[in-house]
């Protein structure tokens, strides 16, 4: 007799709509996934100088590659120097007056919260 009730509690509520709640987990899966799986996940695969070194009258471009670029915001800094350029690669020119090792680094973020950091030096002589 419990079972048959059982079985009729469990028909009349996937009737009125509960239906989307996984009756083993409880998991309600009408509602869009949160989690990070393998489509929505993202890496830096490396940041690049080329040439990696250069005079002060020289420029270098600065690459950074990902391994999906839609939907993510570089922001790009330097030690010194001056950048140009915006995206996957930016520019280096260096100050008239310094040489030295210029450190250029890019924030990859998603809008989600999640964000990676990479860096390159590039040498002025």
């Amino acid at each position: 007799m419990k079972f048959i009730i059982v079985t009729a509690m469990l028909i009349l509520a996937a009737s009125c709509g509960i239906s989307d709640r996984n009756p083993l987990s409880g998991k309600d899966t009408s509602l869009p996934s949160t989690d990070q799986g393998d489509s929505d996940s993202w890496r830096i695969v490396s940041i690049t100088a080329s040439p990696a070194i250069i005079s002060r009258e020289e420029t270098s471009t600065i690459t950074i590659r990902v391994d999906r670029f839609y939907g993510l915001y570089f922001e790009w800094q330097t030690s010194l120097g001056e950048l140009s350029g915006s995206g996957t690669w930016v520019q280096l020119t260096p100050d008239d007056c310094c040489t030295g090792v210029y450190q250029v680094s890019c924030t990859v973020s998603d809008g989600f919260g999640r964000s990676e950091i990479a860096s390159v030096d590039v040498l002025v002589q």
